[in-house]
């Protein structure tokens, strides 16, 4: 096409000077080098952009040269704000585009005003045919989010700050990259252009150092030649030696420039990996591990000393999370599959009613499927995506239930169908089904039942709940409660926290000492929050028993409804980083 972009606007301020400026640094615009090689050259860069300087007569339609414009933009840019709603040529020019090239080619930039009053009705709402309950054709109207950039401000120079992010955003939409990848590498590619016009600086500098010493020998030797010329030489040599001074401070600010440009692109750096674990979390509660764990390896490096990528304890943290590894859960995540066109027609599998007595210990959810695993094993599944174990052979019910989508569930199963020890998972409003494998369980990871009185005689030796001051066992830390969701955390009789961690839920709390390393265990009511040397969090422990040095490994519970007496006791090995790297590129080699 002619043109990348047609920018429709209208023809006030301050939608004029945006629009003037977003086509000015647009057509500057130009790839990072790191991703040039997924593009052509002839797209390396943004060539044209449409602007249509005069405002539109009053004609019964639009004049033969936007007509053709049009036609030949691959993108429409509308800069919206409660002007551009009020034109009628302006919401011709949208609309037309939309009928030649489908809603997804219109970009949207908000100039001035809330999305509300300011984007083109036809932007916000869409109509979809659906069939109502009693079986008739209707169009309806669904409201819709659109692809926006935000380049609001008080004036033109704050608007200034916001178009120059805005381009980034429209060229990513252009160009159909992750955003916050192209801004990071745009980033990096000026942070490496100004180093690399340090390092020429640098290298000046040193062949002036190299003329001036240079000629210093020379004057050193025209001195032995020149005694009567004493004078004058000793006053020239100062001059010299000033020279070589001051080319030694101009070197020393360069160095000292180029570890402060180092410092402040790792600090870049671990902003972006602080983003992306806190994005990863986000997938995590909405069911999404595959995508949490990809995201997450693209911040992380393969080990903790890469000098190319810093190591950053809250990655490591979240990574435990997406993979499972501490988790005393039943399934662990597989994939996101297409819906299987076998499974189309199955329902819930498995005599549910001859379960239904164990709704007595669900507090309320209803089973909605029951499906027998093996002779002592059977899975089930309750409305509230629950799932539970139930041996028949000894009538004990496992207590170990998981979520698997949301920490806050709010839809109910559609489906479920198990197969070849799989078991796909289909709900209300998802137009996919996920997949689990179930977690086998090794007879290296039993390690023995413990007596119920045992078991709360270990616990109350380990947690306090009504002393707010707690220390080690080995006697270097401390954790002070300071509400019911946090504590600060101490080295010694420190008087500053070396850490505060927040938002952690339950009635009891302690800390523990892991024999044999330079780790420690915050625990609260059930799980276990394991810190690093450097009393950063980097893996979390569901149903944390306690630790076992000789093996490595963390002693995890397993309550069993069913029985007052038992708990069994489940060890599982503690990961360094490098091998939770290993199992992130392995489940990611899988999909």
């Amino acid at each position: 096409m002619k043109y990348n972009a047609f920018i429709s606007y209208r023809h006030t301020e301050p939608d004029m000077y945006v629009a003037k400026r977003l086509q000015q640094k647009l057509e500057h615009f130009k790839l990072p080098i790191s991703l040039r090689k997924k593009f052509p050259k002839e797209r390396w860069r943004i060539n044209r952009i449409f602007r249509d300087q005069d405002e539109l007569s009053l004609a019964d339609s639009l004049s033969e040269e936007i007509d053709e414009a049009l036609q030949d933009s691959e993108y429409l840019i509308a800069l919206c704000s409660p002007r551009y709603k009020e034109s009628d040529w302006c919401n011709k020019e949208i609309e037309d585009y939309k009928k030649m090239y489908g809603l997804e080619k219109i970009l949207l930039v908000l100039v001035e005003g809330e999305p509300e009053t300011a984007f083109p009705e036809n932007q916000l709402y869409r109509d979809k045919t659906v069939t109502d309950e009693a079986g008739n054709t209707v169009t309806v109207r669904e409201e819709i989010e659109p692809l926006a950039a935000d380049v609001r401000g008080a004036d033109n120079k704050a608007r200034n700050k916001m178009i120059d992010d805005a381009v980034v955003r429209l060229a990513a939409m252009m160009y159909e990259l992750d955003y916050d990848d192209l801004k990071r590498r745009h980033r990096e590619q000026k942070i490496r252009r100004i180093a690399g016009i340090a390092t020429i600086c640098s290298l000046i500098f040193f062949i002036f150092g190299i003329i001036c010493f240079s000629l210093f020998m020379k004057i050193n030797s025209l001195k032995n030649e020149l005694e009567d010329s004493n004078d004058n030489l000793k006053i020239l040599n100062q001059q010299i030696l000033e020279n070589d001074e001051e080319i030694k401070n101009q070197n020393i600010k360069l160095t000292e420039y180029s570890a402060e440009i180092e410092n402040l692109y790792e600090q870049e750096q671990i902003k972006y990996a602080e983003s992306v674990a806190a994005n990863a979390d986000a997938f995590i509660k909405a069911g999404r591990y595959y995508e949490a764990v990809e995201a997450l390896r693209k911040a992380m490096p393969d080990t903790k000393d890469d000098k190319v990528k810093p190591y950053v304890p809250i990655t490591e943290f979240v990574l435990t999370k997406a993979l499972f590894e501490y988790d005393f859960n039943v399934f662990v995540y597989d994939s996101m599959l297409p819906e299987p066109g076998e499974y189309e027609y199955d329902d819930f599998w498995g005599d549910i009613e001859r379960y239904r007595f164990l709704e007595t210990y669900l507090a309320g959810d209803v089973i909605v499927g029951a499906g027998v695993i093996s002779e002592n094993t059977v899975l089930i599944i309750t409305n509230k995506a629950d799932f539970f174990w139930y041996n028949p052979v000894d009538y004990t019910f496992y207590n170990n239930t998981i979520s698997c989508f949301n920490t806050e569930f709010t839809d109910n199963i559609n489906r479920a169908v198990y197969r070849d020890d799989k078991l796909y998972v289909q709900f209300d409003k998802n137009d996919y089904v996920t997949c689990f494998v179930m977690k086998k369980r090794t007879e290296d990871q039993y390690a023995y039942d413990m007596e119920r009185a045992d078991f709360s005689q270990l616990r109350s030796n380990i947690l306090t709940y009504e002393n707010p001051v707690i220390w080690s066992d080995d006697g270097k830390i401390r954790i002070e409660r300071t509400s019911k969701r946090s504590v600060s955390i101490f080295r010694g009789n420190d008087e500053t926290p070396s850490n505060v961690l927040y938002d952690h839920k339950g009635s009891c709390f302690g800390i523990t000492h892991l024999e044999g390393t330079d780790y420690y265990a915050i625990v609260f009511g059930y799980n276990g929050y394991i810190l690093n040397e450097n009393l950063e969090e980097i893996a979390l422990v569901k149903n944390y028993c306690g630790y076992d040095p000789d093996t490595n490994s963390f002693l995890q519970y397993e309550d069993i409804i069913g029985t007052k007496t038992i708990y069994n006791i489940y060890r599982y090995p503690f990961k360094s980083y490098e091998e939770l790297i290993k199992d992130a590129d392995k489940l990611l080699e899988q999909k």
